[in-house]
Formats: C-alpha cells, sequence, structure tokens
C-alpha cells in the first residue's frame, strides 16, 4: 500500500473491508467493501487527487479488492473527480491493468462491471455530451458542484450564506447532464443535500431526474413525495424557475411546485 496511508481490513464472514486513511490528517481517502450477499450495486471509489494526478497504486488496489469481492455480483465503478477524457481512459487503462494482475496472481475476480464517474467538477458538466459517450452512468454530486460553480466554501461560516442550490446556473448544469444522458441512454443520479431534502424534490422531478440517492432516513418522505407528484406538469413551471434571477422570487415558485 501507498505509504503514505494507513490501511485497515476487517473480516466479515467471506466479506472484506478495506478502508484506507491518509497518515498525517487521518482524513478518510477510500474503501472497498461487498455485503454478505457478494453483491455490490454502487461502490465508490475515492482515490486520492493530488495535483491533479491519481495515486495509481491505491488505485489499483482499491479496483482490485472491488472485482475480487465482486466476483459473484453485481459491480459499479464510480470514480469521483473526473474533468477530462483523458482521465476517464486513464483509469480504464488502469483498470485493465489490475485485471491483469489479477489473472497473474491467479485470483477469481468479476469480469463483467459497469463504469460511471462524479459530476462534481463544472469542467465534467460542461462535457457530459462527450464524456457520456464512454462511460455506463453517472452520478451528480451536488455538495461539490455547487460550491465550485459558485466558488463558495460550504463550511465557511463567512461565506456560507451565498452557497445556493437554486441558482440558475446550477440547475441549467444539472438539467444539461440529466438530458445528455437521457439522451446517450446511460442512467443517472443526483446525490448529495439535494438529493435528501424534500424541498428540492419536484425540482429536481421537473429537471428530469428520476434516480435519487440519499441517506435511508430520507426515504420514506421523499419517496411518498415523489408518488404524489405528477412529474409533467412539474416540467411545465420548470422554465419559470430556471428564468428567475431572484433568489426569494426563485425559492417561492420552488415552494409552490
Amino acid at each position: 500500500v501507498d505509504n503514505t496511508l494507513i490501511n485497515f481490513t476487517i473480516f466479515d464472514q467471506d466479506n472484506e473491508i478495506n478502508i484506507f486513511f491518509d497518515k498525517k490528517t487521518y482524513d478518510l481517502v477510500g474503501w472497498q467493501n461487498t455485503d454478505i450477499y457478494q453483491n455490490f450495486n454502487i461502490t465508490f471509489l475515492s482515490s486520492i487527487r493530488k495535483n491533479r494526478v491519481l495515486k495509481k497504486n491505491l488505485f489499483k488496489i482499491q479496483i482490485k479488492a472491488m472485482l475480487r469481492a465482486a466476483k459473484n455480483g453485481k459491480l459499479r465503478i464510480l470514480i469521483p473527480m473526473i474533468t477530462t477524457l483523458d482521465e476517464i481512459n486513464k483509469a480504464k487503462e488502469l483498470i485493465d491493468e489490475a485485471k491483469v494482475e489479477l489473472i497473474k496472481e491467479k485470483k477469481s475476480f468479476n469480469h463483467s462491471y459497469e463504469i460511471g464517474i462524479m459530476i462534481e467538477v463544472p469542467a465534467s458538466a460542461i462535457q457530459s455530451n462527450v464524456l457520456s459517450k464512454y462511460v455506463d452512468f453517472m452520478s451528480i454530486g451536488t455538495n461539490d458542484l455547487v460550491q465550485y460553480i459558485l466558488a463558495i466554501d460550504r463550511i465557511d461560516d463567512e461565506v456560507t450564506s451565498l452557497y445556493d442550490p437554486t441558482n440558475p446556473a446550477v440547475l441549467q448544469l444539472i438539467k444539461q447532464v440529466i438530458e445528455t444522458c437521457d439522451k446517450s441512454k446511460i442512467d443517472v443520479t443526483v446525490c448529495g443535500e439535494m438529493a435528501g431534502e424534500k424541498i428540492y424534490t419536484k425540482l429536481l422531478l421537473g429537471l428530469g431526474l428520476t434516480s435519487f440517492s440519499m441517506h435511508p432516513q430520507a426515504i420514506p418522505e421523499i419517496k411518498n413525495l415523489i408518488m404524489q407528484t405528477d412529474t409533467k406538469a412539474l416540467k411545465i413551471k420548470i422554465n419559470a424557475i430556471l428564468k428567475c434571477n431572484d433568489y426569494q422570487k426563485r425559492l417561492h415558485l420552488i415552494e409552490s411546485l
């Protein structure tokens, strides 16, 4: 393992969970896990991104753990902080290298998997029509995407009041990514605080979203709201919200959906 990392491995019956922490900051930088049914519905791959360079060794360690753990189940690999097509291609090359290493090690693994990317940087959102041709799914990470679009640190108390997920620039980019994925016929999900807050549920539905990722506690309320919503009627009202540049008026329009 990379000498800048601490690796904890937890075993539970036939399951293996690898957790990586930065030695200096003790920040969580990555993990792999599988449930007792050996089924990865969605696996989040978190690698260190320093000076826009992927840590190859950590990346391949994580990939090999995922491929092995999901040998009898479904595997989806979600890659964060993508900004260029080159990065997607490089990630695929490293995955291929990891597979070759597993074959040489005579380890059994899952040969069938899907590759997706996190849309959490404006560069990837703007290029989504190009990037969508090279991946199987996308996940829009609203927490980071909002703060990068607005150049606002959402945990900085001095500017947190400027953090606005309803900003027209944010909504236009989310809409663009959803429409791009629909045209490309690949899955798209929204994760982050927006997906689990009911004030934004109808807004996201109106933008064309059909898949939400949220904390389990939020599911019952959001599910009921979705079941009671006429999405066709929502889409007619969305244009007014997208064109509204007054925060209070925009918020009123969203609340009245």
